[in-house]
């Protein structure tokens, strides 16, 4: 496991949070270590990771629609996406390939240590977020 890792893992010991099951990946040049987890929003559990490796950089996904199956929808949600992303700095919204809305949070973390507070922190901001607009967001999903 990598020394970020290994930091954040102390912190959710330390802090008795229990909601992480933690993979190392196996070969991976960057020693990757992903913290899986979800997030509870309006009854929606968002399956959720936390991705700490040797980079500068550690990275919060959180999925939050499978897939806009509809074109015209997902037209909609793009601009939708696109106005969140002008309002926040700290994470971006985006559809992949398969079209499904991803929410990514970059965090640079230099050094071998990862604040677990600064994450917390991060994750507060995207819940109160996603609190506020999920149900907007899953009504450009499905054409409301």
């Amino acid at each position: 496991m990598n020394k970020k890792a290994e930091s954040f893992k102390e912190f959710l010991d330390n802090a008795k949070i229990g909601v992480f099951a933690v993979e190392e990946v196996a070969d991976d040049a960057l020693n990757s270590v992903i913290f899986r987890s979800h997030l509870d929003i309006g009854g929606n559990q968002l399956p959720t990771i936390v991705v700490l490796d040797d980079s500068v950089y550690a990275m919060i996904r959180i999925l939050i629609a499978p897939k806009v199956e509809d074109e015209q929808h997902a037209e909609k949600v793009r601009a939708l996406l696109n106005d969140f992303n002008k309002q926040f700095k700290v994470f971006k919204y985006y559809l992949d390939d398969n079209n499904a809305i991803v929410l990514d949070l970059c965090l640079v973390t230099p050094g071998d240590k990862i604040e677990g507070e600064l994450v917390y922190a991060m994750f507060d901001l995207v819940i109160n977020h996603l609190n506020e607009s999920y149900k907007n967001l899953m009504n450009a999903v499905w054409g409301k």
